[in-house]
């Protein structure tokens, strides 16, 4: 157990997505969710300036809220170490040190950025659904 072993690694990844998937889905959700009303929001502002935007807003935006997600994402995957018992649990995993911070580092990093781009196509196919029911309810054409 000297060396640095890719598969315990990933082992270790499996362990620790299994132990905390509620965490990992109410963030999912909660990213979902912040990016459908950013995206609504930016939208609706960019129809009340006639397309005369060049869409900064809409870069800024989703920027910010993937910094931000980011943020919480990697404080949740840290999440277990609060408790005592989570605290034993990983200090007599038997692994290095690196492996157990490279795992973390994969839920981190490459997982977080593939869930974000998850979640923007499910906010942006939201947005558009809900914008046009928006513009079905307002433009009173109700007959199909």
């Amino acid at each position: 157990m000297d060396k640095f072993s890719l598969s315990r690694c990933m082992l270790i990844t499996k362990k620790i997505v299994l132990d905390q998937p509620r965490s990992f889905l109410m963030l999912m959700l909660m990213l979902v969710g912040i990016l459908t009303i950013a995206f609504v929001f930016v939208n609706a502002n960019i129809n009340a300036q006639y397309y005369e935007s060049d869409f900064s807003a809409a870069r800024m935006t989703i920027y910010v809220i993937f910094v931000l997600t980011g943020s919480i994402f990697s404080s949740i995957s840290f999440s277990d170490l609060k408790t005592k018992l989570g605290r034993t649990s990983s200090l007599m995993l038997p692994a290095l040190a690196s492996e157990k911070y490279f795992a973390r580092f994969i839920i981190t990093v490459p997982f977080f950025i593939v869930a974000f781009f998850i979640a923007v196509i499910i906010a942006d196919f939201l947005r558009i659904m809900i914008v046009s029911l928006l513009l079905f309810v307002t433009s009173g054409n109700y007959e199909l």
